[in-house]
């Protein structure tokens, strides 16, 4: 009788063992992927903040870098944007003061606009891999006031 309460035990102890061990790896499987989460934001965050740092760079030499208005206008097409700008975006130089100066993994491109009354002034940063890409667009006018921003998707 005693040796089949032991082997009863011993069974109900492998489940229990089993069970926590499933509960386990699904743990940090989970975990697992929210660090991949929040390292893919981050990333994104920085892209973005590459983004403004390019804009804000041709902003300043917008006068030196001005170009006809490109026809046709890709309008707020995130797509048609990527395409004109990697065919005739500027690359940029981010500053050494800018804690983004020297990455080599972020391709940031700006194009800057000649308007009747100003300039629209729009930038690319895209990671290396270009699974990760955002475009940003400002109408400035003479006078350098921003009067619209946006981040085209």
């Amino acid at each position: 009788m005693r040796a089949r309460q032991a082997g009863a035990a011993v069974i109900v102890v492998l489940a229990v063992v089993a069970v926590a061990s499933l509960l386990v790896l699904a743990g940090l499987e989970r975990g697992i992927l929210s660090a991949r989460v929040a390292g893919f934001s981050m990333e994104r965050m920085q892209v973005f903040e590459v983004a403004e740092a390019a804009m804000a760079v041709a902003a300043r030499d917008r006068a030196a870098r001005a170009v006809p208005a490109l026809q046709p206008d890709p309008g707020g097409d995130a797509a048609r944007w990527v395409e004109r700008l990697e065919a005739v975006g500027q690359p940029v130089s981010l500053p050494d003061a800018s804690h983004f100066a020297g990455r080599t993994d972020v391709d940031t491109r700006v194009v800057v606009e000649a308007l009747v009354e100003g300039y629209r002034i729009t930038a690319l940063a895209q990671h290396a891999n270009k699974q990760m890409r955002v475009v940003l667009q400002t109408i400035m006018l003479d006078d350098a006031t921003p009067r619209i921003w946006r981040h085209l998707r």
